[in-house]
């Protein structure tokens, strides 16, 4: 699966020779668009995609493209950095995601059918999705005031926002030179749909190019198909209630015993079932780490870990929310492993835990049973939610570690590599003796997918947020702590509830 040091900028382009183009067949009313050595057709590859060669009696074969780049850019907000760019090409919510292809180059008497074919990660609302050319000149860095304004759409789709694949007739955007360059927009409606990466495997966008004789009609409808198997739990949102509850910090398992850890200089690990490599990838702030790598979880299958992840807060099926304002309870079914992201998705349903009916449902999932760790480098890529394309985080999901349940908090120390809090995103510390409860916010908010890390030594923790140090502060806690991802929401100021959106896992690695 993907990292953060995988194709960014991989380039697709043909490999046929421009003066081979267009070139007279040896035979009567033929053209070729490769030459035929020795009776044998040569056939081209370029960046892992294979362009069949013409001979005398048959046609290219269809060729596959992944993108050369991309970049969303949201149009309503300009707060918004393109925040999709390195994995997703579309979040259709009033906004527009460029798409760039270079197209292989076509034979004299054969015409080019270019089919986008969007793979769907989420469902949504009905929305009208547009297609235009867009200018050349655009890059990955391009922000809200730098991107180029769509144009006329050349074509129009609706999109039913549940079907898995939606395929757009886009031939006709490619230019003579056989570059493709694409403003995909949804004009109208709040469809909300994100759909695949160029990096995420078969849920990847891709454009499919055939090849049919001139003047005659490819077979790319531009229609949804069937309605996609593993999309995370989609309701319509509803006001949120409006009283406001209790506010306390976590509860673990209840325990009248508080054991004095004993401090060692060097971490201490309980390993997880499926033991990871010990080299290769290293902490995104320190690329030439030689750190050992404890744990890691690329979530490139199609179902959760079990071996490695409870899904729930100490108990699967539904268990309360850690804290006692939230207004979810946990959901085993929330809780999924598609498209190579953890998917942690919020419903609108009702529950009981902590002895009342909550109105969502969402997911966590811990290692508190399979692996802890005292000192060392963590890190994850997480896609955290912006359903109404503000450009500021929905509800109040986090990247956290917590220590043993048979102490009680804070005397076991608490690290927040992440928390969204009031649409920002920060990194708190927890933990006693001296008491300090307290954090810093990151400059801007960070919905989107970035990564989070943090190096806990015996001096204290250092947070880095996409490889820059954010900020570190002494840490007094001393004990082994286990992982944690969830999707909270609570009556709180600048979160919104956005019952349909999901925090993402894109991996997780531990060194130590």
């Amino acid at each position: 699966m993907r990292d953060a040091f995988s194709r960014r900028h991989a380039q697709h382009r043909a490999a046929v020779p421009s003066d081979k183009l267009k070139e007279p067949a040896a035979k009567a009313g033929r053209r070729t668009l490769i030459p035929i050595i020795a009776g044998t057709s040569l056939l081209l590859t370029t960046a892992g995609i294979g362009v069949a060669a013409l001979n005398s009696d048959s046609i290219p074969a269809p060729v596959s493209l992944t993108a050369t780049a991309d970049a969303y850019v949201q149009t309503t907000s300009a707060t918004q950095r393109h925040g999709w760019s390195s994995r997703l090409v579309a979040k259709m919510n009033e906004s527009t995601s460029f798409i760039r292809y270079s197209v292989p180059a076509v034979a004299d008497g054969y015409d080019r059918k270019a089919t986008l074919v969007l793979t769907r990660l989420t469902t949504s609302n009905p929305a009208k999705i547009a297609v235009s050319k867009a200018p050349g000149s655009w890059t990955e860095a391009v922000t809200y005031s730098t991107a180029p304004k769509p144009g006329t759409p050349f074509v129009t789709v609706a999109d039913d926002g549940k079907s898995a694949q939606l395929r757009i007739d886009v031939s006709e955007g490619i230019t003579e030179a056989g570059e493709l360059n694409l403003a995909v927009t949804q004009p109208v409606g709040a469809g909300g749909t994100i759909f695949g990466s160029r990096e995420a495997g078969t849920m990847q966008t891709k454009l499919e190019i055939s090849y049919v004789p001139e003047g005659t009609t490819g077979p790319v409808p531009s229609t949804p198909t069937s309605a996609p198997t593993s999309a995370p739990t989609t309701v319509q949102p509803t006001q949120s209630p409006t009283a406001t509850p209790t506010t306390t910090k976590p509860t673990t398992t209840p325990t009248t015993a508080s054991p004095t850890p004993t401090a060692t200089a060097s971490p201490t690990t309980t390993s997880p079932t499926s033991t990871p490599p010990t080299t290769g990838l290293a902490p995104s702030w320190n690329p030439a780490n030689s750190s050992r790598l404890t744990f890691q979880d690329e979530f490139n299958a199609s179902a959760v870990d079990t071996t490695k992840w409870e899904r729930g807060w100490f108990k699967e099926g539904i268990s309360d929310g850690v804290n006692s304002d939230n207004l979810q309870c946990y959901d085993t079914r929330q809780v999924s492993e598609a498209g190579g992201f953890l998917n942690l998705s919020l419903a609108q349903q009702q529950a009981t835990c902590r002895g009342g009916t909550k109105q969502y449902v969402s997911g966590l999932v811990n290692t508190r049973k399979t692996f802890n760790q005292r000192y060392g480098s963590f890190e994850a890529r997480v896609c955290l939610p912006d359903g109404n394309g503000d450009g500021r985080v929905d509800g109040f999901p986090a990247w956290w570690t917590n220590g043993p349940s048979s102490v009680p908090w804070p005397d076991h120390g608490e690290i927040d590599v992440l928390e969204g809090i009031g649409g920002g995103t920060k990194a708190s510390l927890h933990y006693v003796d001296p008491v300090y409860h307290g954090g810093t916010y990151s400059s801007t908010p960070l919905a989107g997918c970035h990564n989070f890390g943090s190096q806990w030594t015996s001096s204290g923790v250092t947070f880095y947020y996409d490889g820059k140090p954010m900020w570190s502060h002494a840490f007094a806690g001393s004990l082994p702590q286990f992982l944690i991802f969830n999707y909270a929401v609570r009556q709180h100021s600048g979160e919104a509830i956005t019952p349909g959106t999901a925090v993402r896992v894109d991996w997780v690695r531990v060194w130590a």
